[in-house]
């Protein structure tokens, strides 16, 4: 009887994250992703989401919080528009 390797693929459900507006362009993040998944941007820094994969290293190092994840962005969006 031989045996063959069956073929499969990964999924790996990771969760991207999003750089918010209250983002101080501190730089701290950018060397804490082990994957450079974090970029300079116009203003503030930004997080490629394709490369993205949810090690959580930028959130430790943000002092203002502004590292959220991707699904929560409606939320949030949601809760600023009812501020007054």
């Amino acid at each position: 009887m031989t045996v063959r390797p069956s073929s499969f693929v990964i999924h790996l459900d990771a969760m991207a994250y999003t750089i918010i507006s209250s983002c101080t362009a501190c730089g701290l993040c950018l060397p804490a992703c082990p994957i450079d998944a974090i970029a300079a941007g116009d203003s503030i820094y930004v997080i490629d989401q394709e490369l993205c994969c949810d090690f959580e290293d930028c959130l430790a190092v943000c002092p203002v919080d502004a590292i959220v994840p991707t699904d929560r962005l409606p939320v949030l969006n949601a809760q600023i528009a009812r501020v007054p």
